[in-house]
């Protein structure tokens, strides 16, 4: 894991300006040079908007787009595991710290292939997730 001040090339600009002055990382850092799709969804959704999703995500990922999300809702988990099939990249922001953060074979997988990315503005201290740190990890 690599810490990344505002003065760091790869520091994603703008985001001082909404209190992030360090992010942790871990990945492929090349992945923030690339536009990114951000993936955001409610908790709650129609299963017919779920089928849409992974026909959004099938296309996406034969487009080879790099997508950047938290993934924790079911669709937006239902986008990852789509996507992770394809050669595209995922920015992976979950609303917890990196610290202790264990990773499926599958992500570890695209990991070691240079196709992810994992940020995160919070402490590696941080190890739950809440809805406050949803909402400042999405702005």
């Amino acid at each position: 894991m690599t810490r990344l001040e505002p003065s760091h090339p790869n520091f994603p600009s703008g985001l001082t300006d909404w209190g992030f002055e360090r992010l942790t990382v871990q990945g492929n850092l090349e992945l923030l040079n690339q536009p990114l799709v951000g993936v955001v969804s409610s908790r709650q959704c129609p299963a017919r908007l779920i089928i849409a999703a992974q026909d959004w995500a099938r296309a996406a990922r034969e487009q080879g787009l790099t997508l950047v999300g938290g993934f924790h809702s079911p669709v937006e988990q239902e986008v990852l595991r789509v996507m992770l099939k394809g050669t595209g990249g995922v920015v992976l922001c979950p609303a917890r710290g990196l610290g202790g953060m264990r990773l499926t074979a599958e992500l570890d997988r695209v990991l070691e292939a240079g196709r992810l990315l994992l940020v995160s503005p919070f402490g590696d201290g941080v190890r739950r997730a809440d809805s406050r740190r949803a909402e400042r990890r999405n702005r």
